[in-house]
């Protein structure tokens, strides 16, 4: 699928959104849901295609999926993911729009207390299920 579809684009992604939402989705399909994402953010000469739509809904889509995804029930994901959700968040950082800045800077605060927590879960010998 293409981010340039903007009519099978959207409705994707919500119907991505609340299979997430009903935990629908099995945690091992999750990294390739990510990576697919950031694929698809990335044209073939590794420009972000992100950052072409004018209407913000597809950003905010993304960002939605990734909320969903930050949480203990589908987290962690694996280093790959981790960093695909980064360079994502990372690109729309930077976007004209600031809810959409201020979300992906959510998220990257929400994955990286993610990330603390299982540190001291691990730690402490006690796993988030």
């Amino acid at each position: 699928m293409s981010l340039n579809n903007l009519k099978l684009t959207l409705p994707a992604f919500n119907c991505l959104q609340q299979l997430i939402a009903n935990h629908a989705v099995k945690r091992t399909t999750i990294p390739t849901i990510i990576s697919n994402i950031r694929v698809m953010s990335i044209n073939e000469n590794q420009r972000w295609e992100l950052q072409k739509f004018a209407d913000d809904s597809v950003h905010v889509k993304i960002l939605q999926l990734f909320m969903s995804l930050s949480t203990p029930h589908y987290f962690p994901w694996g280093e790959q993911s981790i960093g695909d959700v980064f360079c994502v968040c990372f690109a729309l950082s930077e976007h004209k729009s600031i809810i959409v800045r201020n979300t992906a800077k959510a998220i990257v605060q929400q994955v990286i207390t993610l990330l603390f927590q299982q540190v001291i879960t691990e730690k402490s010998g006690t796993f988030i299920d």
